[in-house]
């Protein structure tokens, strides 16, 4: 991560730290990712190999980035979310 300017706005950090598609496209075994990216856009079930896999990922980023505590959104077939830290 970049060194953060106290005055610079808050939209040139935002998200440096997020674990989106494109650091799990390199962070993940190809297979993790293609299961991944099939559950987002076909609706197909994540498996459980695969949900460990991108588990363990961010748990590795975020201990590169000397996080403590991890929060994960998960949005459920009726639209509402589940949170869990």
């Amino acid at each position: 991560m970049s060194e953060i300017n106290q005055y610079a706005p808050v939209s040139d950090y935002f998200g440096e730290l997020t674990f989106g598609l494109g650091s799990m496209r390199e962070k993940l075994p190809k297979d993790a990712y293609a299961n991944l990216v099939r559950t987002l856009e076909k609706g197909e079930k994540l498996s459980e190999k695969s949900a460990e896999s991108i588990a363990l990922a961010i748990k590795r980023v975020g201990r590169q980035h000397r996080s403590h505590t991890f929060l994960s959104l998960v949005s459920t077939v009726d639209g509402l979310t589940a949170e869990k830290t």
